[in-house]
């Protein structure tokens, strides 16, 4: 089943004037993921740079320009997947998306939030960073969202998650008593002829219980903050390394007046910066592409001509000094031998994720200092005009040829995007089509954020209509021949056009759509003499496809959207899934 990678993407898009956020999923059959995503948008801390914003708005006066009036706005997104089951992944990216929509450091904003819903407790850890606030003296120039913050939602999220599966497990074991006595009577009235029917479908199947699947993740958060703000911190930053034995005065004096110029320039590009806080747990990751000249960032000592880049994530590797010391110290083993996992657990290849009860029940020790913790790494960085955020999932990089799935290679593509002028989502697409390019045996998940000015987002710039989201699907591959043969192909099928939210009807116009004038000139450019076997496969598929759609309403058709045709797609969903058994008789 490995030869049949599904490729049928789902793609979002989120855009605002400041940014534009845009997210591809592929599933792939060889080792399906449970993947989930979200994105989220906050105007609850518009008022937090008002100092800011009527400095802004009085020297852009002059200049004949308004201050942005979106400073102190947020957008977020996440992506979190699982080995085994959904449960996990979906209820942490539900549970993370409320929080980074509800975060305020505004005192009013949360009065009002606790009035709404008076007993949630994410309320009660955001008063607690207000007091922690306020007993730090923390400045007006400090960030909106602050590291504790992001590390606190993060361990409330996976304690949620196993207070929901204790509930649910109480209730089902309720339920299965009730259902254990109803089954004892039926059998008893089978066995005296009473009843009768077929009761193998009440055989219970071995899984894993919700608490012991886990999942891994990343996911950002991003503030529209003054330029000011990003200059008062630059310069205290300048002070704090003066406080430091001071380096020769030519190099102090010629570094002080970079640092300067840079402040100017920067003041002089922009009004606002994007503040992003990027958490990561497991071994998802992420990196900013820093494209804007002003943007620190590193660059490849092997290919100077490659992008610049900015790495935002560390993998929890058990291995790690750190991870391992606290894995040992809680009674867990790692065996480099086996794999570079927990107690010779397979599931247990990292060293921080959400969920696994069974890594973190260690009563004796505070959660963070269980064999596994949901503690993520939290790293910062200040975006401008034209820089590119990128997070994914391990599968981008986990590819048969790692060397060439490295951060330069993903940013030399999302670099290729940016100059292009594709859609955020496409650029996300890329990364996906690329990793499958190079064997990723794994389902994927991309998410690509830019940020743009305030013209480049349209109609949205100009009125309260933003944010807007944008979701569609972009069709892979049928594999008719391998549909008809193989009944795990149509099950995955089926699992991919739930998670994409279609029928598999619409699934097939959308193909259809796709292809329609691609599939009548596939034989006017035969690249198998040149490319080989890969084109011959690629062939066979573009012929199964055409036999596929060979009807002929579809070949008559003018219209793509004609709802006249949702007849003939409903056939060929029900044909696709017809199997032919051995001997040429189908089988529904």
């Amino acid at each position: 089943m490995k030869s049949f990678p599904l490729q049928h993407k789902k793609v979002q898009r989120l855009t605002m004037p400041y940014m534009h956020v845009g997210t591809c999923e592929i599933m792939n059959l060889a080792t399906s993921y449970n993947m989930d995503s979200f994105n989220v948008f906050n105007r609850k801390n518009v008022t937090f740079y008002d100092k800011q914003r009527n400095t802004a708005s009085s020297s852009s006066a002059s200049a004949g320009a308004l201050a942005p009036s979106f400073f102190g706005e947020m957008v977020g997104g996440g992506l979190l997947d699982s080995y085994a089951g959904r449960d996990a992944s979906t209820f942490i990216s539900n549970y993370l998306s409320r929080a980074l929509s509800m975060h305020t450091v505004i005192p009013a904003e949360l009065r009002a939030l606790r009035k709404e819903d008076p007993a949630n407790p994410l309320l009660d850890l955001m008063m607690a960073g207000l007091r922690r606030r306020s007993g730090m003296g923390v400045a007006d120039f400090t960030s909106v969202m602050s590291e504790w913050d992001f590390q606190q939602y993060a361990m409330y999220a996976d304690s949620a998650f196993f207070n929901a599966c204790h509930v649910h497990r109480r209730a089902s074991d309720a339920h299965q008593e009730e259902k254990a006595h109803f089954t004892s009577s039926a059998r008893r009235d089978t066995l005296e002829g009473r009843g009768g029917g077929d009761n193998s479908g009440d055989q219970e199947h071995a899984s894993i219980p919700a608490e012991e699947t886990g999942c891994r993740g990343v996911w950002f958060n991003a503030t529209v903050v003054p330029m000011s703000v990003e200059v008062q911190q630059r310069r205290v930053l300048a002070e704090q390394r003066q406080q430091l034995a001071p380096p020769p005065q030519k190099t102090l004096l010629s570094a002080e007046a970079a640092e300067e110029r840079q402040v100017q320039l920067l003041l002089a590009q922009a009004p606002y910066c994007l503040d992003v806080t990027v958490g990561a747990v497991g071994n998802s990751r992420a990196f900013g592409v820093a494209r804007n000249p002003l943007t620190e960032g590193s660059r490849s000592l092997l290919d100077p001509s490659r992008e610049r880049t900015v790495p935002l994530s560390v993998d929890h590797n058990p291995l790690r000094t750190a991870e391992y010391r606290r894995i040992i110290q809680a009674g867990g083993q790692v065996d480099s031998a086996v794999g570079d996992v927990i107690d010779g657990n397979p599931f247990m290849n990292v060293s921080r994720s959400f969920g696994h009860w069974s890594m973190k029940n260690n009563a004796q020790r505070s959660p963070v200092q269980q064999k596994m913790i949901a503690l993520p790494t939290v790293k910062t960085w200040r975006m401008l005009e034209g820089d590119a955020l990128v997070l994914c999932n391990h599968a981008v990089f986990e590819t048969r040829h790692q060397e060439d799935s490295s951060m330069d290679e993903l940013a030399k593509l999302v670099g290729r995007g940016l100059s292009a002028g594709l859609p955020v989502e496409a650029m996300a697409a890329s990364l996906c089509d690329f990793a499958v390019r190079f064997g990723s045996e794994h389902s994927l998940q991309v998410m690509v954020a830019v940020a743009t000015k305030p013209e480049d987002g349209g109609a949205a710039a100009s009125g309260p209509e933003y944010p807007t989201f944008v979701e569609s699907i972009e069709p892979g591959p049928l594999y008719v021949g391998a549909c008809l043969q193989f009944p795990e192909l149509q099950h995955a099928l089926e699992l991919d056009c739930a998670r994409c939210g279609v029928t598999l009807a619409t699934l097939i116009r959308e193909r259809w759509r796709r292809v329609r004038d691609l599939l009548p000139l596939r034989h006017r450019l035969s690249l198998l003499p040149f490319y080989g076997k890969e084109c011959g496969v690629l062939q066979q598929v573009m012929e199964e496809e055409a036999s596929f759609f060979a009807e002929d309403a579809l070949q008559k058709a003018t219209d793509p959207m004609d709802p006249q045709l949702d007849d003939v797609f409903r056939t060929l969903a029900k044909r696709l899934k017809t199997r032919v058994k051995r001997g040429g008789v189908a089988q529904n």
